[in-house]
Parts: structure tokens; C-alpha cells; sequence
């Protein structure tokens, strides 16, 4: 049986680590250095509750303000992940504006396919974004959330991918 195909956006401010928690998720490996990086498109493989499925996860380049989302990354999109690091509180506040504008413009009944993801959960000693507010964030939008680092790849690979597939699977909505 051929895969199912689920389309995959990451968004979230510059350097929050979008690159490299898709580059750890899917190839095992961290980039060797920081670049800006443009629209690029990842795939990963996986079997879940017995079904196979092609994740096509598309990084896109972080902003330090929001900038309008384009078409070409939601037509066609069975979820997002908004990621902000928790040394940053711009960028967690960049996330909910993100939110609000998929929302505003796309699912005008409130339920957007997001799951929030608090990256760079090693650098805790100098944390603007506590991991309460993140998960209060998170319940308030009715979403999913994972707080995570790419340095520790088992929260990744062992809860990433079910975490934010497992509520699309449950509602069927792909």
C-alpha cells in the first residue's frame, strides 16, 4: 500500500533552531554551521498505528518580526510547528502572532493544525520562557506541546513525530 503523504510547515522566528530540529528528526544530524535558509523541503518515513506515512516538513526562513505567511506554505498543509526558543521571549511572542494570523486568515473557527514546540531546552540557565507558559500556551490554543533540544534526540525522535501526528490522526484531518 502506497504511503500517505502528510505536508509538513515549520514556522518561527530566526534562529530558534528550525533547521536543525528538522535536520535532527529526520537525518540524525545537526548542520555544521548556522545559515539563513530558504524554503527547503525534508522527508521522512515513518510507520504509525500501522499505517506508513511520507512527511514532507518544509523549514522556512525565521523572521525577527512576522512577516506574512505566503499561500504556498498553507495551501496544501496538514500542520505546523511553531517553534520559538526558550531564551527568547520575542520569539515565543512572534509564535502567537503567527498563530493568530494562520487563524485569522485560514481557520476562522480557531482550530488551527499547530503544535508548539519550546526549543533549545539546554540552554535553561538563561530562560525568558518558562516551560508553565509554554504548556498554558499550548492548552489555551488547544494544541499540542513539546519542549525539546536538539541535543538530547530521544524527546525528538521519540515523542516529535507522534506528538504533533498523533491529534491529525485522532481527527482524521489530512
Amino acid at each position: 500500500m502506497k504511503p500517505r503523504v502528510l505536508n509538513i510547515v515549520v514556522l518561527g522566528g530566526a534562529r530558534v533552531g528550525k533547521t536543525c530540529l528538522i535536520s535532527r528528526l529526520v537525518e540524525d544530524s545537526l548542520p555544521a554551521f548556522y545559515q539563513t535558509t530558504p524554503k527547503a523541503v525534508s522527508k521522512k518515513s515513518i510507520t504509525l498505528q500501522s499505517t506508513d506515512y511520507t512527511c514532507l516538513i518544509t523549514d522556512t526562513t525565521g523572521h525577527a518580526t512576522y512577516t506574512p505567511i505566503s499561500p504556498q506554505f498553507i495551501i496544501g498543509t496538514h500542520a505546523f510547528l511553531l517553534v520559538y526558543s526558550i531564551d527568547s521571549r520575542e520569539s515565543f511572542e512572534l509564535v502567537k502572532l503567527i498563530r493568530e494570523k494562520l487563524v485569522e486568515f485560514c481557520y476562522p473557527e480557531g482550530t488551527a493544525p499547530i503544535v508548539c514546540i519550546g526549543n533549545k531546552r539546554d540552554l535553561s540557565s538563561v530562560r525568558e520562557v518558562s516551560l508553565e507558559e509554554g504548556r498554558s500556551y499550548g492548552l489555551q490554543i488547544q494544541s499540542p506541546f513539546l519542549e525539546t533540544s536538539i541535543h538530547s534526540y530521544g524527546s525528538i525522535r521519540t515523542c516529535g513525530m507522534a506528538l504533533f501526528l498523533n491529534p491529525l490522526l485522532a481527527a482524521d484531518t489530512y
